[in-house]
């Protein structure tokens, strides 16, 4: 071939060599878009796998949260039963034994027509149980019961302790409660002033050792307030003294 025919097949061919060019970057955009399409899949599975394991999921939350307001609007509806048992037994049953409590509960419950009543989980919750129990509360029911009474009555408790385990309780969490708490006991040369104090600047009054109530603290326990103007008086022996409604006594 002459000298033209080999300049038209050096063209020739260089066209050929950037067409082949052109179709290898091609290709290899192809490529990476396909890869880009395989992640995106893959993820978009991912993501689609976790959607459909979270609505089974939330499926069965569902069951449960229906069965839980269900089971809150039955709590509602016997609510007044329940606040009524609850009071009674801690205005009847909080100096009876164990056996005689659940006997009595049980007639009451028939009596309402309350199919089932727990003292414990009506008056407290689990965790309040658990943190007494770590501030040196007895674990057992008794012990529990006798608790939930002594904080929610409205009469002053006479603890009967020959441990000293309930009272040692009793004073751990009420000064938890970041009360200002008083303890003393009648044989102090200080207990007359240290109750009159007491009731006067609304302390929490914790009297041990009794073997007897003593008569001056009659007027305490059995409430017998004065008004006098704004305020409320009380007698103690033989003094007047102005009555803090903040004042407690165990």
């Amino acid at each position: 071939p002459d000298s033209r025919d080999i300049a038209e097949f050096r063209g020739e061919i260089e066209r050929l060599d950037l067409e082949t060019q052109h179709l290898k970057n091609d290709f290899k955009e192809k490529t990476r878009a396909a890869e880009k399409l395989k992640t995106e899949l893959e993820k978009t599975e991912s993501m689609l796998t976790h959607a459909q394991s979270l609505l089974g999921k939330l499926s069965g939350e569902r069951d449960r949260w229906h069965h839980q307001v269900g089971s809150y609007d039955r709590t509602l509806a016997s609510l007044p039963t329940q606040s009524l048992l609850a009071s009674a037994f801690v205005t009847y049953l909080m100096h009876t034994p164990e056996d005689e409590r659940e006997s009595v509960m049980q007639q009451w419950e028939r009596m309402v027509r309350l199919e089932e009543f727990d003292f414990r989980k009506f008056m407290s919750s689990e965790s309040e149980l658990l943190k007494w129990k770590s501030q040196g509360l007895p674990a057992d029911a008794l012990s529990m019961e006798n608790a939930i009474g002594i904080l929610n009555t409205s009469r002053c408790p006479l603890i009967i302790d020959p441990s000293a385990q309930a009272t040692e309780w009793l004073i751990t969490y009420l000064r938890g409660q970041e009360l200002s708490l008083e303890i003393t006991t009648p044989h102090d040369e200080r207990f007359l002033l240290t109750v009159e104090l007491a009731v006067r600047l609304g302390k929490t009054l914790i009297v041990r050792e009794c073997d007897r109530v003593e008569p001056l603290l009659y007027a305490l326990l059995r409430r017998d307030l004065n008004n006098e103007g704004p305020k409320q008086t009380v007698q103690i022996g033989d003094h007047t003294v102005d009555y803090n409604e903040r004042f407690q006594l165990f």
